[in-house]
């Protein structure tokens, strides 16, 4: 039932045009929902994913990716990510290396993103059309401590602050 919801919630909010608000990333932490070992962290300009093994002692993989929006899904260049638009991206400068795999690779990572509240929490969508796929992330206050202990033992600061 949750699932329908988030389904209709996201067509809804594709008719009433909320894909058009400045959504301020910056700083915010989620979980997904459907994988709660995956977190996602936004900075100023880029996204870093952290996929948490069961022994956070041992192994945390960590991916950086650019973020942004743009107008269309053929974005020309990482510069042209704005912080509002129509259509959400996360991606990296190989994306760009030649003109063909541009056009795929950002039709790939082509999205549209809601944050909303529900319930007592606030959630995020990510829609991607060309998969027919969504992600929800729930928003968190910061990262598990044991994963703030294994970033700083690894040399990687994280501003961790309650958000």
């Amino acid at each position: 039932m949750k699932y329908y919801f988030l389904i209709f919630f996201g067509l809804y909010c594709y008719n009433c045009n909320v894909f058009n608000q400045d959504l301020n990333l910056k700083d915010k932490i989620f979980i997904n929902i459907d994988e709660p070992t995956i977190y996602i962290l936004y900075t100023e300009k880029k996204l870093l994913t952290f996929w948490v093994y069961k022994d956070t002692s041992k192994s945390v993989k960590i991916t950086t990716s650019f973020y942004g929006f743009y107008g269309s899904c053929d974005v020309p260049s990482l510069d042209s990510l704005k912080e509002s638009g129509r259509y959400y991206f996360e991606l990296d400068s190989t994306d760009f290396e030649n003109e063909e795999f541009r056009k795929i690779g950002t039709y790939q990572n082509c999205a549209e993103l809601t944050i909303f509240p529900h319930e007592t929490d606030t959630l995020m969508t990510i829609y991607y059309s060309s998969r027919q796929q969504y992600v929800t992330y729930k928003r968190i206050n910061s990262l598990p401590e044991n994963v703030v202990k294994y970033l700083k033992e690894k040399g990687i600061e994280i501003n961790n602050s309650k958000r």
